[in-house]
């Protein structure tokens, strides 16, 4: 049973794009946080990135629907 449980996991967290693609998300918020509390005069720089990574993010998953 745990097996089975551990599969459906499995495959709802890699066959899904969805799910795959708000994961991506949330490693990218998590890493520009992180880059952007350990350089903080640079502060835009970061912010445009992390604009630039969800419109990436956002295309992504346009096309993958298409």
């Amino acid at each position: 049973m745990v097996t089975l449980n551990v599969r459906c996991l499995q495959m709802l967290i890699f066959d899904v794009p969805e799910v795959k693609l708000f994961l991506l998300m949330i490693a990218e918020i998590i890493l520009y946080l992180i880059a952007y509390l350990c350089n903080r005069e640079n502060k835009d720089m970061y912010i445009r990135l992390f604009k630039v990574s969800v419109l990436m993010t956002l295309l992504y998953y346009i096309s993958s629907r298409i």
